[in-house]
C-alpha cells in the first residue's frame, strides 16, 4: 500500500512500522481467535439435537477448521519471516540512514 501512495522506499522505517502492524493485527485476529472458535465448534459437535450440529455440519466445521487454520499459521509464519527480514535491513538502511535497500519486489515477495 505505501509503494501504492508513492513512497517507494523513500521512508524506509515506515515499511517496517506498517509490517509490524500487519503481524500484530494479524496475530490478534486470527492466531488469538483460534481457540475460541475450535471450543466453539467443539460445544456444537457431537450427538444431534437442539443446537448441535448434524454429522455434514461436523465435517464441513472440522475440514474448515483444519483448513483455515493450516493457512492462517502458514500466512503468520511468512509475515513473520517478512518482519525479521526488514530488522536485518533496520540495522543498516533504516536506522543508521545508511547502506543499500532492497528494491520493493524483493521485500514483497513473502506476501
Amino acid at each position: 500500500m505505501l509503494h501504492k501512495l508513492g513512497f517507494h522506499r523513500t521512508f524506509e522505517i515506515s515499511y517496517y512500522y506498517a509490517s509490524v502492524a500487519m503481524l500484530v493485527s494479524f496475530l490478534l485476529c486470527r492466531i488469538v481467535t483460534m481457540p475460541l472458535l475450535l471450543y466453539l465448534t467443539i460445544t456444537v459437535s457431537g450427538s444431534e439435537g437442539p443446537g448441535k450440529a448434524g454429522v455434514a455440519g461436523q465435517t464441513v466445521l472440522w475440514t474448515g477448521h483444519i483448513i483455515l487454520d493450516s493457512l492462517n499459521l502458514r500466512w503468520f509464519s511468512k509475515i513473520v519471516k517478512s518482519v525479521k527480514r526488514l530488522e536485518t535491513w533496520g540495522d543498516t538502511s533504516m536506522i543508521n540512514g545508511g547502506g543499500k535497500c532492497p528494491s520493493f519486489t524483493e521485500s514483497s515477495q513473502v506476501y
